[in-house]
């Protein structure tokens, strides 16, 4: 197949023409003038239209939209992605002020500091980094006259995530819901009818499945969960601890103690030895106010044990220290 690129107003590229290599035949040789005058005839105007290589053999680049044809060079030239970047001579490509380290690592450029940024080779991409098969490729070679696509030229059948899928015809991006349809998963349909020897080539392109992570809506950590590499203001905050079936779980029990109950233990690193058993589960002691304290049983010593009440009254009177039977 033939690319030539339309070229408009201040020689910017505005339109791609795939067309077959048969019209460009005269005298058994492929001639680029042919396929001007084809495209002059056939929209009836004298736009001017230049020839592009797909495998970028002359020309320096393939044509895209937006490029700019520089008759000089006689090269598509991309639009320059930075103010600082110079283009190269050589291959009409841009180049940065500084070259991108060659360590196998990923770097963007950051025009505000001269310099090229290391990414996080995980994060710096949505899906698998380059080069480590982020789509999957489908060819598909038309006979004629097929409206869609389900399978390759090997048979491989199509299959993709809805939304993340690339059509190209014979080199030219097509638009998703104008020029094709894509909505199952696995086939590709709406297709103009194709002409033999039509190349539809279809990308596929990966689904964001991070590992090692637990979603939003809950699950199980197998390892220690670190809050704060060092010490500062870090929080653990457990949003809903309402001490009935949502909150602060230890061991798998869930902790009944509300947060005020909690910190009267700040700093206390034991309770004492118990003192007090109550077998019956119910209330035994009451302390007032005052500081009266109110039994509801009856206070039982050993046989070799005593109340004792101390003070200078207790000496004096009985009667004020102590009261027998109300």
């Amino acid at each position: 197949m033939a690319h030539f690129a339309k070229i408009g107003v201040g020689n910017i590229v505005t339109e791609i023409h795939v067309l077959s290599n048969e019209v460009l035949m005269k005298d058994g040789v492929e001639n680029e003038q042919q396929g001007i005058e084809f495209l002059q005839n056939l929209v009836g105007s004298r736009d001017l239209y230049v020839q592009s290589s797909y495998n970028s053999n002359f020309r320096k680049n393939h044509a895209g939209r937006g490029y700019k044809y520089d008759s000089i060079r006689d090269a598509f030239i991309a639009p320059n992605p930075y103010p600082s970047w110079t283009l190269n001579e050589d291959t009409c490509n841009w180049d940065a002020p500084t070259a991108m380290p060659d360590d196998g690592k990923f770097y963007s450029w950051n025009e505000d500091t001269q310099a090229w940024d290391e990414q996080n080779e995980n994060m710096s991409y949505i899906g698998q980094a380059p080069g480590l098969g982020e789509a999957e490729r489908f060819i598909f070679t038309a006979s004629g006259s097929e409206t869609s696509v389900t399978a390759d030229d090997n048979g491989v059948l199509i299959n993709y995530t809805v939304g993340q899928v690339s059509v190209y015809l014979n080199g030219v991006k097509l638009v998703m819901g104008t020029d094709f349809t894509a909505t199952n998963g696995s086939t590709i349909t709406g297709l103009s009818a194709l002409t033999a020897s039509d190349v539809v080539e279809v990308i596929a392109l990966s689904t964001f499945s991070p590992a090692d992570t637990v979603p939003a809506t809950g699950g199980t950590f197998s390892g220690n969960v670190v809050v704060g590499a060092t010490s500062g203001n870090q929080t653990l905050d457990v949003a809903s601890h309402d001490l009935v079936d949502g909150g602060l779980k230890l061991g798998g029990t869930l902790v009944t103690a509300s947060a005020t109950e909690l910190n009267l233990l700040d700093g206390k690193t034991s309770v004492g030895s118990p003192s007090i058993t109550d077998n019956g589960n119910a209330t035994a002691m009451t302390i007032d106010t005052s500081e009266d304290v109110t039994y509801t049983g009856n206070i039982i010593m050993p046989t070799n044990k005593k109340v004792q009440q101390k003070g200078a009254f207790m000496q004096s009177s009985t009667h004020q220290a102590m009261v027998l039977g109300g």
